[in-house]
């Protein structure tokens, strides 16, 4: 028989076709049916060999799956080796007509008006669409969200077809969880925003929601719902950026970016908002042209304080930069020393750090020379001089080198009795120590053995060795 008319005219759409043959107690015979995942484009064709002897009423009620897969293995070996590609179907079901699988997705039966239907293909017509094809016999083969329904022979015979809003073979058919379920149901729900499939049919859609909307679950799936920022967030933040926060749990609350300059604020009964700071108040014109104002949200809305220029202090009774006391006239009582602020002290409060020699006098507020410039260096002669500031302007102190010592009535140093004329009344074997807490001319003679010194009875005022 010739079933070239299989290649019939008509609209040409890419999907997928897969036939399934059904098995009879009847003859080996050739049945000529559409290639596996030809597309129609191509409109190929092959012989597959119905299997020839099998028990009786071995007929069934074939479906595609969603994701094209075949009903059975496509492969077969007769008696004598020769191996075929054929679509065979499992035992015990019912045969019946091809069905469009459409760019992927679940379709429905082919109707006679589409292409490559019913009347396209030849089956036994008995076991397709006669006496042991009927509802009454296979409706338990389909599943419990699906139905048998039968048809004519160019509609598509007798097979079980999945309930509105389910998808599968009609023997296995799960909830339709895409976009396009229940009448585009995903894309009205996620409007405005953008509803995506899962990665498979089983999975549920999910919503891509824009900025300022959250996605939210419920019975009727995902959906795009008005955030807080939309409803009374984005008035009160002002010139700030509302943002949407989860809450523990809870659902979603919203919170303020503030500009530079605003405060966050929050109270029970306004939630979060923006409020200007001090600093927009009024304390950028209060720090001046001399200092950088900075607001304290922790003591308050209208809370600032000033960091001031180098050379100006705070003033906080006016809440401004004044001149410190250093611009104001203590760089010159500074002289070469290092003028610095004390503002505690008051807008003319200051200190000196006095260069070498120069010491600052409180009471005067300035750098002063002290007691080693004035005479001290020249009075400690051989010495080293050290200012005693606490003696007043002319307190010094002499440390007097070897040989010396301080005569306290001149505060100043004076050679010792030794260098005067000790050393050689001592001798050249002896040595000869100060003693200046017997005047100037106090010493004593640390004598060799072999000598003694003669003491102050022999020769009171000027101690010597002898033998």
């Amino acid at each position: 028989m010739d079933f070239s008319r299989v290649r019939r005219l008509g609209r040409v759409t890419a999907v997928t076709i897969v036939v399934c043959c059904c098995y009879v107690a009847m003859p080996q015979r050739t049945v000529r049916a559409l290639k596996d995942t030809a597309f129609l484009q191509q409109t190929l064709t092959t012989s597959v060999v119905q299997a020839p002897r099998l028990p009786e009423n071995a007929s069934w009620m074939c479906r595609l799956s969603r994701e094209d897969e075949g009903c059975d293995s496509r492969e077969y070996q007769d008696p004598y080796g020769n191996r075929y590609q054929w679509a065979t179907c499992p035992p015990n079901q019912c045969c019946t007509s091809t069905k469009c699988a459409r760019l992927g997705q679940c379709g429905r039966w082919c109707a006679s008006g589409f292409f490559f239907c019913g009347t396209s293909l030849t089956y036994y017509s008995y076991y397709s669409y006669g006496g042991e094809c009927k509802c009454n016999k296979y409706q338990s083969s389909c599943s419990p969200n699906g139905k048998c329904v039968e048809h004519i022979q160019s509609d598509g015979g007798v097979y079980c077809q999945c309930n509105d809003g389910y998808l599968g073979d009609g023997k296995d058919c799960v909830k339709d969880m895409s976009c396009n379920a229940g009448g585009r149901k995903g894309h009205e729900n996620c409007y405005p925003g953008r509803c995506d499939d899962g990665a498979s049919f089983r999975e549920p859609y999910k919503c891509e929601c824009p900025t300022g909307y959250i996605s939210e679950s419920g019975p009727e799936g995902e959906s795009c719902q008005k955030g807080p920022c939309l409803s009374i967030g984005k008035s009160r933040c002002g010139d700030g950026e509302c943002v949407t926060v989860p809450v523990d749990g809870r659902g979603y609350s919203y919170s303020c970016i503030c500009p530079k300059g605003y405060l966050l604020k929050t109270t029970e009964e306004e939630g979060h908002r923006c409020v200007k700071g001090g600093c927009l108040r009024g304390g950028t014109d209060s720090c001046g042209p001399n200092g950088t104002c900075r607001d304290l949200p922790e003591e308050g809305e209208d809370a600032y304080t000033c960091d001031c220029a180098k050379g100006y202090i705070y003033k906080e009774d006016g809440q401004r930069c004044v001149e410190g006391g250093c611009m104001r006239h203590g760089r010159e009582a500074c002289g070469s020393g290092e003028c610095t602020d004390i503002p505690q002290a008051g807008e003319d409060g200051y200190t000196c750090d006095c260069a070498d020699g120069y010491f600052f006098d409180a009471s005067k507020k300035r750098c002063v020379e002290g007691g080693c410039l004035r005479r001290g260096n020249e009075a400690c002669g051989r010495g080293t001089c050290t200012d005693a500031p606490e003696k007043g302007e002319d307190g010094y102190v002499c440390e007097c080198a070897k040989g010396y010592f301080l005569r306290e009535s001149e505060n100043r140093c004076v050679k010792g009795a030794c260098m005067l004329y000790g050393r050689e009344s001592c001798g050249e074997d002896g040595r000869c120590i100060d003693l200046p807490e017997k005047g100037e001319d106090g010493y004593t003679c640390e004598c060799p053995p072999e000598k003694t010194v003669l003491d102050e009875v022999s020769q009171p005022e000027r101690p010597f060795c002898s033998h």
